[in-house]
């Protein structure tokens, strides 16, 4: 390992990024990250960290990044105690050239799931926006607004003005 390197990295990443601005476009900022970390074997804290940051990723993205990866068996992650979580340890299992839009394609999976769903589930009648994120608690918080926003964008729900019990009504057109 390169300390100059990783130093030099981080300044980069510091001085350069914003690491308050999210990445435009969120699938690229995961293949910037998967891509860069792939190869370099079993990664500490530190060197994530300095990844992240260079793919303008929040660390709550890159918290469920991870999670999905591990739960798809992509990656080994080890995981602090201490609260937030944050990668201790990361390690990809499926080391090629093709495991970066495998998982890729995986993550899009999830979200269309649930872009998807959000239709399926309103068609009986409409309901609270707070109702419909309880029934996809299985889905990441963020995946749900996401998709729920998406939804609504291509047409294939509405969102009502007004509220039942402080929630927006989601219905079909």
């Amino acid at each position: 390992m390169n300390e100059k390197r990783d130093t030099g990295a981080w300044l980069v990443a510091v001085s350069q990024n914003s690491t308050d601005e999210p990445a435009l476009d969120p699938l690229e900022a995961m293949a910037e990250l998967f891509s860069a970390v792939r190869a370099a074997g079993q990664i500490d804290s530190d060197r994530f960290e300095i990844h992240r940051k260079l793919a303008k990723i929040r660390p709550s993205d890159a918290r469920e990044i991870i999670e999905i990866a591990e739960e798809q068996g992509y990656v080994q992650v080890t995981w602090p105690a201490e609260m937030p979580r944050t990668v201790a340890t990361l390690e990809f299992q499926v080391n090629s050239n093709d495991a970066v839009p495998r998982y890729l394609s995986g993550s899009i999976r999830r979200r269309s799931r649930a872009v998807i769903e959000i239709p399926q589930r309103t068609l009986p009648m409409p309901k609270p926006q707070d109702a419909l994120r309880n029934e996809m608690a299985g889905l990441n918080e963020e995946t749900v607004k996401d998709a729920l926003e998406l939804a609504a964008t291509l047409g294939l729900v509405s969102i009502s003005d007004g509220n039942m019990a402080g929630s927006p009504l989601i219905f079909n057109p």
